[in-house]
This record gives structure tokens, sequence and C-alpha cells, in this order.
């Protein structure tokens, strides 16, 4: 079974451990952007590995983040 993902600039997606935003599509490849890092993908790769996020995730994987650095305080 095939499934189809609708990309477009600005989407966010869970990909290699880390939310990213869709910042330029191309004919191959897709330019994603997490904080102040760019990274080139190729669309093919993309679609097997990444998943498409609804705002309600990016919401809380944004709270589980806090969760993290919080934790990692030292006192």
């Amino acid at each position: 079974m095939s499934r189809s993902v609708e990309l477009a600039v600005g989407t966010q997606v869970w990909f290699d451990g880390s939310v990213w935003s869709v910042q330029k599509l191309t004919a191959n490849t897709v330019t994603l952007c997490s904080g102040e890092r760019l990274r080139a993908v190729a669309i093919a790769v993309l679609a097997s590995q990444a998943v498409v996020m609804s705002d309600a995730e990016a919401a809380n994987e944004d709270d589980e983040l806090v969760a993290v650095i919080l934790g990692n305080l030292s006192p």
C-alpha cells in the first residue's frame, strides 16, 4: 500500500530525530530547517523516513523539549 503526503513550504516533519520545517522544494530535493541548521534531503528519502506533523503534534514536541532542557540543568 502506498501513501501520499502533501509537502509545502512551512510543513513540519519529524525526520532523523528532530522536528524540521520545509523551507524549499525543488524537483528532487527538499531543504529542511531546524533552528539554525539547514539540510537538503532527497524527496524519496524524506517520503520513506519522515512523518508529517500536525500543529498539535508540533506543540506537544515543544513541550517535551522544554522538559529535556530543564532536566539537564545543573543546580
